[in-house]
């Protein structure tokens, strides 16, 4: 081979790659498989029989309106990855995640919100007893409360009473529900404004929501 093919056959390849590099940049990038994406799920949510919401790695979020039938991603607006979710209804959702994320939709998730957490602790997990009361916690026993639905400024920081560092989960009570009368008493009412909170340890306690 020649040095004048030899250069012109550097040039072709290098013109090549440059043009697809640009082709490339470009072009939008999709979830081929799986479907609807890839990303690791960390929690999951059900209203009723039919509405499902899944969350995880990356910011995804995914739902579902037939049973988990099939799934729809949809944009959150960050890469955050989510750890935690709860449901009020099919249209309102509370999202929770690193870096003190909190993501609200009241739409069934045609746009998330970003809300102030107040804190830049990962959150791995929110439980929501109605539209505007519920309770987050994460790392360094994080838990922050609010009583309007994250609209009105950052939700209020509590201590956790647990020994573990990471806390992961809340248990909301039932109406009897025995095992909340350790802090809130006889009062059925009081038991329902009070949630366990479950530690990376296993550990739990059972701590009283006041407004």
């Amino acid at each position: 081979m020649s040095v004048v093919k030899f250069r012109r056959g550097m040039l072709a390849a290098i013109l090549w790659a440059l043009t697809g590099d640009i082709a490339l940049a470009d072009s939008s990038w999709f979830w081929q498989n799986p479907l609807p994406q890839g990303n690791p799920l960390r929690a999951v949510a059900m209203f009723g029989a039919d509405v499902v919401v899944a969350v995880g790695d990356s910011g995804t979020i995914i739902r579902s309106i037939d049973g988990g039938v099939t799934w729809i991603a949809q944009s959150t607006g960050t890469t955050d990855n989510l750890g935690g979710i709860s449901l009020t209804d099919a249209n309102t959702g509370t999202v929770v995640g690193e870096n003190g994320t909190i993501l609200r939709t009241t739409d069934g998730g045609l746009t998330w919100t970003r809300q102030s957490s107040g804190t830049f602790r990962d959150l791995w997990a929110v439980s929501f007893t109605d539209a505007d009361t519920g309770t987050a916690v994460g790392v360094l026993g994080t838990i922050l409360r609010t009583t309007t639905g994250g609209e009105a400024g950052a939700p209020r920081a509590s201590r956790a009473p647990v020994s573990s560092r990471k806390l992961s989960g809340i248990l909301r009570p039932s109406l009897g529900d025995s095992t909340m009368r350790t802090c809130a008493g006889d009062d059925p009412s009081a038991r329902m404004n009070s949630a366990r909170v479950f530690g990376e340890a296993g550990d739990s306690v059972v701590v009283q929501e006041t407004t």
